[in-house]
């Protein structure tokens, strides 16, 4: 329940465009592109 809600959070942030990852970029740039646009470091 807890990342349900954090998730309908982060969808309403007026950034969070720029944090979905589509399938033409995935494919191009695979993990590296994941490790930009993620929030957190991990």
């Amino acid at each position: 329940m807890t990342a349900w809600k954090g998730a309908a959070i982060m969808s309403c942030l007026e950034s969070a465009p720029e944090l979905w990852i589509y399938t033409p970029e995935w494919e191009k740039n695979g993990v590296k592109l994941l490790r930009e646009r993620a929030p957190f470091m991990w």
